[in-house]
């Protein structure tokens, strides 16, 4: 296994589990590496400190994604000591969510570079799991992976779902694989959804918000408000909508740009909600300008936009967007109602999604108080609010008026 020198102080960046590097952190590289080639990585020559792999032909991103400390290797072939690791950490990956009872029907497998196989994507449902490999050092593998999940879960179907812009960044090649061809079967929180492939938005269902979705129908159980009417916007598969339904609300009208107007009545009547939910089919922003126009008021808002912003150079705009969004929706806000404010753009924190809320609510002339928080489920595993792999956010508002002369608020 070839080896890297890094220059001096990058280890400690690891340390703090920065695991993506470029070719500037390097002082000594191999010239004959290839893409998806597995690694070894070291302060200096002789002191080997991390294992990972390279990929010298990427067109943006990291040149090399470390994997995890180095141990002491055999005299193995480079490729038998990265199918060791993967093995060992996939396998760790799947025991890793036995620990939730509540998931099992359903979630995500295996979450990148939290579990120490970045570029690997794998999300379990009810009738088939899906495969998502975005990087060449775990391309090569991809028989193997396949071949340890149908052993870990003989019962489901295991298909590839990659994405073509995540390859073509690596220069991988697109690969002939069957095709799911069904309808994709979801559980989540005593809920059922059926989702035909053709609809299918990433790689299936978004389950990262599943406990914000619990937590915010529990709040609302608890609250001794006048709830009535609902409104989930970006709704997809109607999921925040239903959950407003079974902890109270009387009606909830769905939006989303995707046709969805077969799949929303029929989650409504299979999970018991019939005739208490429409859903409209139309961009969401211009949708609440065309509410705003009719006078139309809703209890409780959800927003739970798609990232606005994948880098880091257009956050300002992503920032304005959420802005944006917070406050059409407030001029649809009762004198006092609830407001679920999400984000699942990466580099926006908490203070960043909440100072947006805040200063939505200052040019509506709103006064906010925050009931609730929340971030990704266990399946989405993070160690810190600072780690890469961190990335939702959930707030709940009460959203009040403002009394006059009670402006600093």
């Amino acid at each position: 296994m070839k080896e890297l020198i890094l220059k001096p102080k990058v280890s400690y960046s690891i340390l703090k589990k920065n695991i993506d590097l470029y070719e500037k952190d390097f002082s000594s590289i191999p010239k004959s590496c290839v893409p998806g080639e597995w690694v070894q990585i070291a302060d200096k020559v002789g002191e080997k400190k991390f294992i990972g792999y390279i990929n010298p032909f990427v067109s943006s991103g990291p040149f090399v994604r470390v994997v995890e400390a180095f141990q002491e290797l055999s005299g193995e072939d480079e490729a038998v000591i990265a199918y060791k690791i993967i093995l060992k950490n996939l396998t760790k990956a799947i025991k890793n969510r036995k620990v939730f009872k509540d998931y099992q029907s359903g979630m995500r497998l295996v979450h990148g570079s939290a579990d120490h196989l970045p570029g690997l994507i794998i999300d379990q449902y009810v009738n088939a799991i899906f495969i998502q490999i975005n990087t060449a050092g775990i391309d090569r593998f991809r028989a193997e992976i396949k071949k340890i999940l149908e052993d870990n879960f003989p019962s489901i179907k295991v298909y590839f779902h990659d994405s073509l812009n995540y390859r073509q960044n690596e220069g991988l090649p697109q690969h002939v694989e069957e095709e799911f061809k069904e309808s994709l079967q979801i559980k989540e929180n005593g809920f059922s959804y059926s989702l035909p492939s053709n609809l299918m938005q990433k790689i299936g269902y978004y389950y990262d918000h599943r406990e914000n979705r619990k937590k915010m129908e529990l709040k609302i159980k608890e609250l001794d408000m006048d709830l009535d009417q609902g409104l989930d916007l970006f709704c997809y598969m109607g999921s925040w909508g239903l959950h407003l339904l079974r902890a109270g609300i009387k009606d909830v009208t769905f939006v989303d740009q995707g046709k969805f107007d077969k799949e929303i009545p029929r989650h409504l009547e299979e999970n018991g909600f019939a005739e208490r939910g429409n859903f409209v089919q139309s961009d969401v922003f211009k949708y609440l300008d065309e509410a705003i126009s009719e006078g139309k008021t809703f209890d409780v808002v959800v927003g739970d936009p798609p990232a606005f912003s994948k880098e880091v150079k257009n956050i300002n705009k992503a920032l304005a967007g959420y802005q944006k969004l917070h406050r059409k929706v407030m001029r649809l806000l009762t004198p006092e109602a609830l407001y679920v404010a999400a984000s699942c753009t990466h580099n926006i924190s908490f203070s960043d999604l909440a100072k947006t809320v805040y200063e939505a609510s200052l040019k509506e002339g709103k006064t906010l108080q925050i009931i609730d928080v929340g971030v990704q489920g266990g399946d989405h595993p993070f160690f810190s609010f600072e780690s890469r792999e961190h990335y939702l956010k959930y707030i709940l508002y009460i959203v009040r008026e403002t009394d006059k002369g009670n402006h600093y608020e």
